[in-house]
């Protein structure tokens, strides 16, 4: 009986389970209405982030103007969001154009601090191009487009410079300045004697003889090579003739600079490394060899403590020896400075003929020093590829932006 009574139990403990499984439903949700979590927005509140993109740089002309010396200057700004790019920076340039004449700088050597790699960075920069009369200067920054920018056309500024008349005249100029007075004023005494008929004495007369005085450098300056600019002064009164202007040594040895007429006084010169370091006296002679004058004592031309640069025409080029199509390169580097250089780097870029950045390396000499050459090892140019080479790149040495002409060059391979 009891048994009887468990398995009934039993039945109707199955029959209830089973009967809530079968017959329970889940809740459903009506389709106008989604499920929401707390604080979810609806999927038509979602919004999309914003789609991210690199900030480019804008690099602009902002003003070109004269310094006290009336040499140009210029200043350039990045008005862009973004930096440049370092291999991009390193291959732009700056082209100046004034008058009929132009001049390319690399940009690396304008702003070797790379004050232009913040955005709204300034750089100004002073160049050595004095002008003398109202001119029409044009700077173009990265007029190669080297370096990608928000804007391509705004890299440009047009000015007309006018130098000023009232600069202070150095002593050298009032000096002969004095001396043409001097023997102006002397000449209408004596005409304004024979012009009424007073007695002219002999020793009056000599003074109208044709006259030639050497004014700047007369003695104790020093000039340092490829660097410093001369303004050769002399003063001539007499008949028109042609004038020699030349240097000399202690050993007699004798450099001609120039040949003028006497209508000139002056004479703009830069010694070149043409001419070796010593003592120096100038020289002017009349074509006959009857007037002439010297400097009244020795003056210098020194080398510059720092110069280096590319030795040109001395670049080696070959074929590889084992890679077809591929050339190889090696230079010479020459220290004209005084200065012992630790280190000096280079770098190197290779790019396809279409501009196309492939790779970057950098090598350098250690130590360098002066009047001594260096020669690199051998450098591949992959085939229809070019090779820019860069001699100390930031400029850690703070050589003369005059003398880093030379340290940039270029080799193609097609």
């Amino acid at each position: 009986m009891k048994r009887e009574i468990y398995q009934i139990i039993k039945f109707l403990l199955f029959l209830f389970l089973f009967s809530s499984f079968c017959f329970a439903q889940p809740i459903q949700l009506s389709p106008q209405e989604p499920a929401q979590t707390l604080n979810q927005p609806k999927p038509q509140e979602m919004k999309k982030a914003p789609f991210s993109v690199s900030a480019l740089p804008d690099l602009i002309v902002e003003n070109i103007w004269l310094n006290d010396q009336n040499r140009i200057c210029f200043k350039l700004k990045n008005i862009g969001l973004g930096s440049p790019q370092e291999k991009d920076f390193s291959l732009a340039k700056l082209k100046l154009i004034y008058g009929s004449r132009e001049r390319e700088y690399n940009l690396f050597n304008i702003d070797p601090q790379r004050l232009l790699y913040r955005p709204s960075g300034t750089v100004s920069f002073a160049t050595d191009i004095e002008i003398k009369e109202p001119l029409r200067v044009t700077v173009e920054v990265d007029f190669q487009n080297n370096i990608p920018e928000t804007k391509e056309n705004n890299n440009i500024l047009s000015l007309t410079l006018i130098p000023r008349k009232d600069l202070k005249e150095s002593p050298v100029t009032q000096q002969a300045s004095s001396v043409s007075e001097q023997i102006g004023s002397k000449e209408e005494e004596i005409k304004g004697k024979f012009r009424e008929g007073k007695t002219i004495k002999k020793e009056e007369l000599k003074v109208v003889s044709p006259t030639l005085k050497v004014i700047y450098p007369n003695g104790g300056e020093k000039f340092t090579i490829a660097i410093d600019n001369v303004n050769i002064q002399w003063d001539y009164n007499g008949p028109p003739t042609f004038f020699k202007i030349k240097i000399k040594n202690s050993k007699g040895q004798q450099i001609v600079l120039a040949n003028l007429s006497s209508g000139y006084k002056y004479k703009q010169h830069k010694f070149d490394y043409t001419i070796p370091p010593d003592r120096y006296k100038l020289e002017i002679v009349s074509e006959d060899g009857k007037i002439k004058d010297e400097s009244d004592d020795w003056f210098q031309i020194i080398p510059a403590e720092l110069d280096f640069g590319f030795v040109r025409h001395a670049n080696q080029v070959r074929n590889h020896p084992n890679k077809p199509g591929v050339k190889q390169i090696r230079f010479l580097v020459a220290n004209r400075g005084t200065k012992i250089l630790r280190y000096l780097s280079f770098k190197w870029i290779i790019l396809t003929q279409g501009h196309v950045y492939l790779e970057e390396r950098s090598a350098g000499f250690d130590p360098v020093y002066p009047n001594t050459n260096y020669s690199s090892d051998w450098i591949d140019i992959p085939q229809g590829c070019k090779i820019r080479i860069f001699l100390d790149p930031d400029n850690i040495h703070n050589e003369p932006e005059v003398l880093r002409d030379d340290n940039y060059m270029e080799i193609l391979n097609y």
